[in-house]
């Protein structure tokens, strides 16, 4: 059984944030720690989408790529996102409020945000999703997402897919917190021997012993809840 990871970064690579969003440079530890905790697990790493590379026609284009070389229909892939996310309010109704990662684009600045399909949204992995169910049907599909509004990228129809494995750092309407590095990474990376279904006691564990009030989300995949990474 195959292992693939599909890893991305935007720490907003600018001495001084011309997007307006506060730079995250742990962005880039994350995930070389990540490969390098999944290199120990039989996982094989792809090429890393980081800052300018981290754009919604890149993932897109890398997860397809992925997805479509699966030859066995019973590969693992994983799909891990660093970086900032926010909510795009497509009206005043809450049912138009869509989540999306804010995946790299150059016409971001604090005073314009482009179209919501310049960004990796909710939309974008709603399509991943159609795309492993036909190619890989017995296979299981990883997210981490260690943003803000984690959880809303995925949806209510997460629990729905049962090779789907949801690792969220934050619920549909929280923010994620970080200091030098993101709270849930130092919490995670400590956990990836645990089970999955065992993840959210685990993680809601450490959080309260470092005096972290976050509301990280995991949904196994029912058909793979008893393993681990």
């Amino acid at each position: 059984m195959e292992k693939i990871s599909i890893t991305v970064g935007l720490g907003d690579f600018y001495s001084i944030s011309r997007n307006g969003l506060q730079p995250l440079p742990f962005v880039y530890k994350n995930v070389t720690d990540l490969q390098t905790l999944l290199e120990t697990k039989n996982w094989t790493n792809s090429l890393s989408l980081m800052d300018p590379a981290a754009t919604v026609a890149l993932i897109s284009t890398k997860l397809t790529e992925v997805i479509d070389g699966c030859k066995n229909g019973d590969e693992w892939v994983l799909f891990y996102y660093t970086g900032h996310a926010t909510k795009y309010f497509l009206s005043v109704d809450p049912l138009q409020i869509k989540t999306m990662c804010v995946t790299y684009n150059e016409q971001l600045t604090p005073t314009y945000t482009p179209d919501i399909k310049e960004f990796f949204s909710e939309d974008n992995f709603q399509q991943v999703i159609a795309s492993f169910r036909k190619k890989v049907p017995n296979g299981h599909l990883i997210a981490i997402l260690d943003c803000c509004y984690a959880y809303g990228l995925i949806g209510s129809f997460a629990a729905q897919q049962p090779f789907l494995t949801v690792i969220a750092a934050s619920a549909t309407d929280v923010e994620a917190g970080f200091d030098t590095n993101s709270f849930f990474f130092k919490a995670f990376s400590q956990l990836t021997g645990t089970p999955f279904d065992q993840l959210q006691s685990q993680l809601d564990q450490i959080y309260q012993q470092q005096g972290y009030n976050g509301q990280c989300q995991v949904s196994p995949a029912p058909n793979f809840k008893s393993l681990t990474l």
